[in-house]
């Protein structure tokens, strides 16, 4: 009869327990794409939930306090999932743990709620796991020697590899929609899903590492050049055109004049970056490479990058004579820069953060672009960069929560009935342009014949919540200057802007390989490969 019970209450712990949980896995599409029920998370979602629920069930306390306190840990797993994807529309991965401390920089309220849910999660688990330890210590013992027992069978005796095949087998992918894709297969299937696959990818580098590709003679071909020109490459945290924002009134034209008349009839160009919300180091590897991020063996390249030089962008100009000088402006704390953009093939790499000749404004919490251009042009003075060189500069102004030094860049434009974040954003864009047009004034008098080229590296995490946006959330704007001119640029991927300098440098005469999904692959993996 006990037996009866137990199980009895047991099914109404688990039935009640994934019941609840799918009801807000069905309410979470309100505030995620990737929310909703679909038949398939009964596959692998739905059992996986089970034995999550069985290892959090305890027959000391009762039945709706252990369905309450499972649901805590099991929750706030979705939730922390739902937050990751809601700001970077993306699922995360085990890799992305290396990156958790970036919230300290950017945004402490995040890092706090973070702290305090992974907190909550471990304290409630410890609680189920050790309930009634005291009025009934053996029997205690015995249920959490028998969960480890069954944890331990299942680790070592378990077919791991064949449960990674079907699940893989099994996925189902939606191509055109990540967040689609995850409602079919359920959140931890995802993240599962992910990682088996870049798990696997690692695999693949020993095996590229020994493959003979010419990275650079199929994604460049030949190159040639002749007439060396100096290059300058700016990408810029979060540089949107708010302009773009729909059913929104600005007091005046958030562009600044210095900027505009480089601008054909004031529109920027648009390219299309490989990230929303974050993953600065996405947008960066594909532009200063011409490699696809694939995130297949990282969710960000740059943390596999292992400093040897690698083939790309970069060193295809260094083949042909170009020094090279990059200038961050941040510390060297994010995304092992040190060793990536070693890697890339910098000859020299400037954290401005770490330099004792520069110093941060004291109204300022990141530097401010023209802090950064005017570092860069001071350089220039006082250092004989040799020619021909490519210049990069990573900007980091423009990052959430969109602060603003007040006192020297008071608001100029007001913007009606929109969220705060609208209206720091505007003007940021007009004193961020201002400054950009004033930098391109500068370089062009010194270097007439230069070849520019300024991004930003994606979308802040704000399209949602019922703002209207005319582009797609990876649709970026960028502008390039060829000898004085414009060139104009529409929705060109941020993989193939190296290949496009290059037909700038090269007059037209460098042909441009078009490369099916299967080749940019083989590219990527054997480009990887070569910094180990």
């Amino acid at each position: 009869m006990k037996i009866l019970n137990s199980l009895k209450q047991i099914s109404i712990y688990l039935l009640l327990s994934v019941i609840l949980t799918l009801g807000y896995i069905e309410l979470s599409h309100t505030w995620v794409d990737c929310g909703g029920i679909s038949g398939r998370v009964f596959l692998f979602e739905v059992p996986i939930l089970l034995s999550l629920l069985l290892f959090l069930y305890t027959p000391f306390i009762d039945t709706k306090k252990n369905i309450v306190l499972s649901l805590i840990p099991i929750l706030g797993l979705y939730t922390l999932y739902d937050v990751f994807y809601y700001y970077l529309a993306k699922s995360p991965g085990i890799s992305d743990l290396r990156n958790i401390g970036l919230l300290s920089d950017f945004s402490f309220s995040m890092l706090l709620g973070l702290v305090l849910v992974i907190s909550m999660i471990i304290i409630v688990i410890s609680y189920l796991l050790f309930a009634g330890c005291q009025r009934n210590t053996r029997r205690c013992s015995s249920i959490l020697i028998v969960k480890m027992i069954i944890l331990s069978v299942m680790f070592y005796s378990m077919p791991v590899e064949y449960l990674k095949d079907k699940i893989i087998g099994s996925y189902h992918v939606v191509g055109f929609s990540q967040g689609r894709t995850i409602r079919k297969n359920g959140r931890f299937t995802s993240f599962f899903y992910y990682g088996i696959i870049r798990e696997r990818a690692k695999v693949f580098l020993q095996e590229y590492k020994h493959k003979s590709i010419d990275v650079n003679q199929l994604l460049f071909d030949d190159v040639s050049i002749s007439k060396k020109r100096n290059i300058y490459i700016v990408i810029l945290e979060s540089f949107l055109d708010p302009r773009f924002f729909e059913e929104v009134d600005f007091s005046k034209d958030p562009l600044s004049d210095e900027l505009k008349k480089y601008l054909i009839k004031g529109a920027f160009s648009s390219v299309l970056s490989p990230v929303y919300g974050g993953g600065t180091a996405q947008a960066e590897f594909e532009v200063l490479t011409g490699v696809k991020a694939f995130a297949l063996v990282n969710s960000v390249e740059f943390n596999s990058l292992q400093g040897k030089q690698v083939s790309g962008f970069i060193d295809v100009l260094k083949e042909q004579g170009y020094s090279s000088y990059a200038l961050i402006a941040s510390s060297s704390n994010y995304y092992n820069s040190k060793d990536a953009y070693k890697s890339i093939g910098f000859d020299e790499t400037v954290f401005l953060e770490e330099k004792d000749d520069f110093k941060l404004n004291e109204n300022d919490n990141k530097i401010f672009d023209g802090d950064v251009y005017q570092y860069q042009i001071r350089e220039m003075d006082h250092n004989h960069f040799k020619s021909p060189y490519v210049h990069y500069i990573l900007g980091m102004y423009g990052h959430m929560p969109y602060e603003r030094n007040l006192v020297e860049r008071p608001d100029v434009i007001e913007v009606k009935d929109v969220s705060p974040s609208i209206q720091r954003i505007t003007n940021q864009f007009y004193y961020r342009t201002k400054a950009l047009g004033k930098y391109i004034d500068e370089l062009l008098r010194r270097d007439p014949h230069a070849l520019i080229y300024i991004t930003s590296d994606h979308l802040p995490p704000i399209l949602s919540g019922g703002l209207k946006y005319s582009k797609t959330n990876r649709t970026n704007i960028a502008f390039m200057i060829d000898d004085g001119q414009n060139v104009k640029l529409e929705d060109t991927f941020y993989y193939d802007i190296p290949k496009v300098l290059i037909q700038r440098l090269t007059e037209g005469n460098n042909s441009v390989n078009s490369l099916n999904d299967r080749l940019h692959k083989e590219i990527y993996f054997k480009l990887m490969s070569e910094s180990y």
